[in-house]
């Protein structure tokens, strides 16, 4: 580019991770961001929405989004066994 002073470099194929999977620090399994934002926001409106028609408690738009978050850790720790035991095979 004209008036740039850094010489041109190849570009590099950066993924960047969604926010969901940054704050969950997952390694195995690559969420996009739409989907890192469904897994938080659906069970957020879901807990209110039970929480409001007095189905369940005011802690249900808290639980069970952090609910949600366990079992995709827990998913993502499956895969890691996965991984390494595709490896172990060969």
């Amino acid at each position: 580019m004209p008036g740039d002073d850094h010489p041109a470099q190849p570009r590099q194929s950066v993924t960047r991770l969604s926010t969901y999977s940054r704050v969950l620090r997952l390694r195995h399994l690559r969420l996009t961001a739409w989907q890192g934002e469904l897994l938080f926001w659906v069970p957020v409106v879901l807990g209110a929405l039970l929480a409001l028609a007095d189905v369940a408690t005011a802690w249900s738009p808290l639980v069970l989004p952090a609910a949600v978050a366990l079992v995709v850790v827990f998913l993502d720790q499956v895969e890691r066994g996965l991984a390494r035991q595709r490896v172990d095979l060969g």
